[in-house]
C-alpha cells in the first residue's frame, strides 16, 4: 500500500510601494501572472498582487532591482 504525504504551504507576498520603482520586471518575468501593473488617473503606478497564484518560486524577487518584493513561506500542515 502506498501512502502519499504532502505539506500545505502558506505564502505571504508583499511589495513595498516606497521601494517599488514601477519598472514592471516582476510583471514581465512572473510565469504565474501574480502581478499586474496598474496606473491611476494621475498616472501613479502600483503593483496589484494575486497571491493565490503564487507558488513561492522567488523569481520575482530575483528580478526586482530595488528589493521591493518580500516572500515568506510557511509549512502549515502535513497530510497523509
Amino acid at each position: 500500500m502506498n501512502i502519499f504525504k504532502w505539506k500545505k504551504k502558506t505564502i505571504s507576498l508583499q511589495v513595498d510601494e516606497d521601494l517599488c520603482s514601477g519598472c514592471g520586471n516582476c510583471v514581465i518575468r512572473c510565469r504565474r501572472n501574480v502581478f499586474t501593473l496598474m496606473s491611476d488617473k494621475d498616472r501613479y503606478l502600483s503593483i496589484v498582487i494575486n497571491p493565490g497564484s503564487c507558488k513561492g518560486c522567488g523569481h520575482c524577487r530575483q528580478v526586482c532591482s530595488t528589493d521591493a518584493i518580500s516572500i515568506e513561506i510557511k509549512n502549515n500542515k502535513e497530510y497523509a
